[in-house]
């Protein structure tokens, strides 16, 4: 038989074209020891067979292989090599010769999910089996399908990329099944990022739950913990996330249009599930759902003794009947999806959460904190930045608090991590040390705010949450839960959230409130998925949406000078709308300070929207100063340090980023976050201009 290598038969990528511009490439198993096949004995390099697909481009590899197949054909470790050369892997096992089953569509949830974002933005994806042909081609044919393609065009597609693929008559019966996705996709990423992100906080911060500081930095080094722990090469989660998944569960039990007492209800049967899983022998009822059956949420992670004693009696505690005086952190750190729900009022939401947290945790702060984390997931759910949703939730809570004449201290302590964030963003174990440990609600809650409201990504944010001698499983969880949210799925590491010990429980969970027609506001990027891909029509600037330009969602502040720039007094209308909702109460005399501070007048929408033009003809002014350093604008703008910056468009994003700053701090609306491309995207405001400096 011949003998095949990696060099003498080179690793050969067959690639079909999208409708959205990305390309799916399919190929045989890289790497692959295989003697006796029907071709020859395979003696490929799996190291030199990854380096050609880096260098094709590929943003994922899809490997559709069961894991005793990879073991047979010695590519065991293939995820740990993609993962080496930055790749991401995305692992859907499917039989040889057999369409994807129900573990391929559980898993799909997330990797579709993935996949289809990779390709809408004009990225390349490489599918790869045993041979190349028969459920790479299946899982390829779907793609297309799903990005819009007929079935049958999809599988000619295919076909002529890669003679030989969609082997079997189930595998093209499949395909031509397949439809584009029903679900709302922007509820999905925002809900795998959150369930997934809390997942993974948790799972980082358990490896350190209940070591002090000092031990922590003595297990791993004097910035503590870094990365997370694997054991057996999987993230275990705590009894944070298990609680948060019957919670999960609970809300996907409740019908429709419910009073909050079904809903409650479904909870606390819920966590009488999950209080089986930990007390074998403790059956209060029977299971009113299948989650405590999976072997993964049988497991004993350090279960909090209050949701143990509280459920051991019952778990029938309400605000006004408390079951105990407990202020422990097992209320706030479970609740996160019942803010999922845009269908319900704030206020709705926060009493919900609040009840939910109340059958177990009797103090003030147990409840009212989950309630606030709930309300600030909604209102991140609905499109709102993360300070404008924290200031819905205060304002809800504050109004809770003083209609029921509760005392507590959690907006206090919450007030102290916001200016903890801007007061010491670079020192977050000081910070956190003047929070508290987090073993109570609000010490909790306003740790995790403090760690997402300083941090520059997930990794950071969790690494702050968890590193202190608290109780940093939780706080980290709830850390990761509001980046998700906020940021969606992509801000994730898929290495970690491959690893979850409970993955297929979170996304089933999500799947479930999916189908019920549950919907969000599109995250920041998946907004620029739709106006970067080929095949988006992207808005001519008579037809700008200003509804997604504001100051306070800092990716669209480009977007809303170049508007302003075009259209002038018409765009202005619609920006000074959409900054108007987001101030705070009371608008009118806020305003009318800011005009006047500014020597403008006028007052409430008039004002401030004169105020927005100051602030936009300003940042244009200094734009176009650039091209005139002896300008007035340019000497009295604030300095910048040019030697840093080497290219045009670099002086353009600096000076965005210091007015935006500057104008959201005198609007006392959301701050801007780090923009990456910034630069390029800069160049769209002054066209002719920047171009004549780009173009040699």
């Amino acid at each position: 038989m011949a003998r095949l290598t990696s060099e003498t038969h080179p690793l050969r990528i067959d690639a079909v074209d999208t409708p959205t511009g990305g390309l799916i490439g399919m190929t045989l198993c890289p790497g692959k020891q295989q003697s006796g096949s029907v071709s020859g004995d395979w003696y490929r390099d799996l190291g030199t067979d990854l380096r050609v697909i880096a260098d094709w481009g590929a943003a994922a590899v899809v490997t559709l292989m069961e894991p005793k197949e990879l073991a047979w054909v010695g590519v065991a470790h293939m995820g740990s090599a993609v993962e080496a050369l930055g790749l991401d892997w995305y692992h859907l096992p499917i039989r040889d010769v057999q369409p994807p089953g129900q573990r391929f569509e559980n898993r799909w949830v997330l990797y579709g999910l993935r996949l289809r974002r990779i390709l809408r933005r004009g990225g390349r994806v490489l599918i790869h089996c045993r041979g190349g042909l028969g459920r790479s081609g299946t899982v390829a044919a779907r793609l297309l399908v799903e990005l819009g393609m007929t079935p049958e065009a999809a599988i000619a597609a295919v076909r002529r990329a890669r003679p030989g693929t969609i082997e079997t008559r189930a595998q093209r019966h499949h395909v031509q099944h397949c439809k584009a996705p029903e679900q709302d996709e922007a509820f999905v990423d925002r809900a795998l990022g959150c369930l997934l992100g809390g997942a993974a906080g948790d799972g980082f911060g358990y490896a350190v739950e209940f070591d002090s500081l000092n031990r922590i930095q003595q297990r791993f080094g004097p910035e503590g913990l870094r990365h997370p722990v694997f054991h057996e090469d999987r993230l275990r989660v705590s009894d944070d996330t298990q609680m948060t998944l019957f919670t999960l569960e609970g809300l996907a039990q409740v019908p429709d249009r419910s009073a909050d007492t079904v809903v409650i209800d479904r909870l606390r049967q819920a966590y009488l599930d999950w209080l089986n899983t930990q007390r074998p022998g403790a059956r209060h009822s029977a299971l009113r759902g299948t989650l405590a059956k999976r072997p993964a949420m049988q497991q004993v992670r350090a279960p909090g003794n209050t949701c143990l004693s509280a459920l051991g009696a019952g778990g029938q505690g309400t605000p006004e009947r408390p079951i105990n005086a407990s202020k422990s952190c097992g209320g706030v750190m479970r609740v996160a999806p019942i803010g999922w729900a845009s269908s319900i009022k704030p206020r709705t939401c926060f009493d919900q959460a609040a009840r939910a947290a109340a059958l177990t945790h009797g103090h003030p702060d147990g409840w009212l904190s989950a309630g606030m984390l709930a309300v600030v997931m909604q209102a991140l759910f609905s499109g709102q930045g993360l300070r404008a949703a924290i200031e819905t939730a205060k304002t809800v809570t504050e109004a809770v608090m003083t209609q029921q004449g509760v005392r507590a201290d959690l907006l206090g302590v919450v007030a102290h991590a916001e200016r903890l964030a801007v007061q010491q963003p670079d020192e977050p174990t000081r910070a956190i040390e003047a929070i508290g440990l987090g073993w109570v609600g609000e010490e909790a809650l306003a740790i995790a705010l403090y760690a997402v409201l300083s941090a520059d990504s997930f990794e950071d944010a969790v690494q702050r949450a968890a590193n202190h001698g608290g109780d940093s499983d939780s706080t980290a969880a709830i850390a990761g839960q509001l980046w998700g949210a906020w940021k969606g799925l992509d801000a994730l590491p898929m290495a970690w959230v491959r690893r979850l010990d409970v993955l297929p429980e979170c996304l089933h969970g999500v799947a479930e409130l999916a189908r019920r027609g549950y919907r969000a506001a599109a995250t920041e990027a998946m907004r620029r998925e739709v106006a970067d891909s080929p095949s988006g029509t992207l808005p001519s600037d008579d037809a700008f949406d200003l509804g997604h330009c504001s100051l306070y969602e800092h990716a669209e502040r480009v977007q809303a000078l170049t508007a302003f720039y075009h259209r002038k007094d018409a765009a202005l209308m619609t920006f000074t709308a959409r900054v108007w909702d987001s101030l705070l109460e009371p608008k009118g005399p806020k305003v009318a300070f800011m005009a006047e501070t500014l020597g403008i007048e006028g007052h409430d929408r008039l004002a401030l929207r004169k105020v927005l033009a100051a602030y936009l003809r300003t940042t244009d002014e200094r734009i176009a100063a650039l091209d005139d350093p002896l300008s007035e604008a340019s000497e009295s703008a604030e300095p910048i340090d040019n030697a840093a910056l080497r290219h045009p468009t670099e002086h353009i994003a600096a000076i965005i980023d210091q007015q935006t700053e500057r104008w959201a701090r005198l609007l006392n609306v959301e701050p801007m976050d780090p923009l990456p491309d910034v630069p390029q995207r800069a160049a769209v405001i002054h066209g002719p201009w920047i171009e004549a400096r780009l173009i040699p």
